[in-house]
């Protein structure tokens, strides 16, 4: 950052000159035109004198804050396993109606055995796809935790900079 310095000054000694040049005693014997040349040579030079910048150098830490793509995700992940929830309850359901049903003819009918078989398949694959998200989930929230210590850290960072 830039900061003008001796703005003060530059007024000061300009009202001085201009003062100087309103109240000097040699007014008629010299050209008006030499004494405005002379007083503005003088304000020029106190500008370049009095005027300068600074330069302020600090460095600022920046890190991506992931915290949104997080938050969107976990939502996406309660979502799911909503939806994985409401599937095994309706394969548990359907197993039950199907076992309540055809149990008593279970020798008579010869799919019998195989539909339960593919039940059980599919109640399986939908109890790992729930412990596969809960994995998902447990890195999500780890991630979100270091997401949240490196923002901390940058904050501080910077406030110690400061």
């Amino acid at each position: 950052t830039y900061s003008f310095k001796g703005f003060g000054a530059l007024l000061a000694n300009s009202f001085k000159y201009l003062g100087l040049m309103l109240m000097n005693p040699l007014k008629g014997m010299f050209p008006n035109i030499a004494i405005q040349t002379l007083a503005t040579r003088k304000l020029i030079g106190n500008l370049f004198d009095s005027m300068h910048l600074d330069e302020n150098r600090r460095t600022i830490y920046e890190a991506t804050d992931f915290s949104q793509e997080i938050n969107l995700a976990l939502n996406d992940i309660d979502y799911t396993e909503g939806l994985i929830d409401k599937s095994l309850d309706d394969i548990l359901i359907l197993k039950g109606k199907f076992k309540e049903k055809f149990e008593k003819y279970n020798s008579d009918i010869n799919a019998y055995k195989d539909a339960i078989k593919k039940l059980n398949k599919i109640e399986n694959s939908i109890v790992n796809n729930k412990i596969k998200v809960g994995i998902i989930r447990t890195k999500m929230k780890e991630n979100e935790r270091i997401n949240e210590q490196k923002m901390a850290k940058v904050r501080k960072l910077n406030e110690n900079k400061q």
